[in-house]
Order: structure tokens, then C-alpha cells, then sequence
């Protein structure tokens, strides 16, 4: 019946079972079809907000959505990285509204990782610049000598710093000329998961060293 939401949540590792870690899907969007008076509903008709999530799988997750048909889903300002397919074919009506995500494909740690700051935690706080191939030959001058390098790598500008959309209700504290693509927002206090939600909580050594 919805609404459901999918809210500031971090998908760091995806396995299909402990056995086999190749990776699944990040959100699975199974229904099915109940018979009411004679008429076939469907039980995926409520409204689904996908909002501020930073799926990233370094390990290896393949589609965001599964392949179950799917109604009636709104995205804002996610981080999807995955191997495979971003969105899901279109369903039909009610239909869906993915928009301002940030999407690519599966980079096995390097450019995507060069969009964070390095943490122990599950924090993934936006870098100000983040690593990016130049494809083409680009031609360079230095101390008088001219040569080309092919595909270099770049410095340029976060794509997800200050890009997010305004989501009344969800982001309204925001920093910056606008809210940021993912989970974590610069500036405020980063999110806690699990038990470290707990007042007090710490990590046992082995976690740490």
C-alpha cells in the first residue's frame, strides 16, 4: 500500500549468499497479483521515495534495482555505482520518476573511491575533487618540449558537492550552495549505523587495528 522510504542508507557490499559473494541486486522490488472481486490488482501500487543513499558495492553488486516489475518508485540524490543496470525497464502505471542520481558504472576501488574522504568508518563525506580520465590524446608543453599523453587522469569537481535537489522534510538542514548527492551531507555530524547508534558505543579492538 506504501508510502515506503528508503532513506540515508550506505550499500557497501552486495553477495548473493555467504558462499557466493559475486554480488546480488541493491534494492529488490518484488509483488506479485491478487485476485478482488474478479479483478487482477497489484500488490506494488504504493509509492516507494528512494531518497540520499550512497550505493556504492565495491565488491561488487550488479543492478540497482532487481528485475521484479516495479510501480510507482521516486529517486532523488542517490550515489548508484554498480556493475549492471541502473534503472529497471519501465513497468507502466503508475510509472516511475528516477531523476538527479548520480549513476556509473562498476570501478573497482580507484576514480569512484577518489569521490570520498578516506575514513575507518562507514562514512563517506564527499571529497572536493575527485579523480577522472581525460579520454583522447592530450596534448601537453613543458619547459619548452611539446608531448601528448594519452587518457590522462584529471583532477575536476565533485559531481555529488553541493548537486542534490531540495526534498522539503528530508534535507532542509543542508550546507552549501545546495544539498549533496548521497548519504552523508558536508558539514554535519556523519550518520551512525547498527550499534554504534548507541550512546557510549565502541569499537572492540579488532575493529580497529
Amino acid at each position: 500500500m506504501g508510502p515506503l522510504y528508503i532513506f540515508r542508507n550506505v550499500l557497501g557490499e552486495s553477495r548473493i549468499s555467504h558462499q557466493d559473494p559475486s554480488g546480488g541486486m541493491m534494492i529488490k522490488t518484488g509483488m506479485y497479483y491478487l485476485t478482488i472481486n474478479g479483478e487482477r490488482v497489484s500488490t506494488g501500487l504504493g509509492c516507494r521515495f528512494i531518497f540520499h543513499n550512497s550505493a556504492l558495492q565495491p565488491k561488487g553488486g550488479l543492478d540497482v534495482f532487481s528485475s521484479h516489475e516495479l510501480h510507482n518508485a521516486v529517486s532523488r540524490n542517490n550515489i548508484f555505482y554498480s556493475r549492471g543496470r541502473t534503472y529497471p525497464r519501465d513497468s507502466g502505471a503508475p510509472p516511475n520518476d528516477f531523476r538527479n542520481d548520480l549513476t556509473g558504472s562498476y570501478l573497482r576501488g580507484g576514480l569512484v573511491r577518489s569521490m570520498f574522504l578516506s575514513s575507518q568508518r562507514l562514512e563517506w563525506f564527499l571529497a572536493p575533487t575527485m579523480n577522472r580520465i581525460q579520454w583522447g590524446r592530450i596534448e601537453y608543453t613543458r619547459n619548452g618540449t611539446d608531448f601528448a599523453i594519452p587518457d590522462p587522469l584529471v583532477q575536476v569537481a565533485n559531481p555529488a558537492l553541493d548537486r542534490g535537489v531540495r526534498l522539503p522534510g528530508f534535507n532542509d538542514e543542508y550546507t552549501g550552495a545546495a544539498p549533496d548527492i548521497g548519504a552523508f551531507e558536508t558539514g554535519l555530524p556523519p550518520l551512525r549505523f547498527g550499534r554504534e547508534m548507541a550512546p557510549g558505543s565502541s569499537r572492540p579492538p579488532w575493529e580497529l587495528y
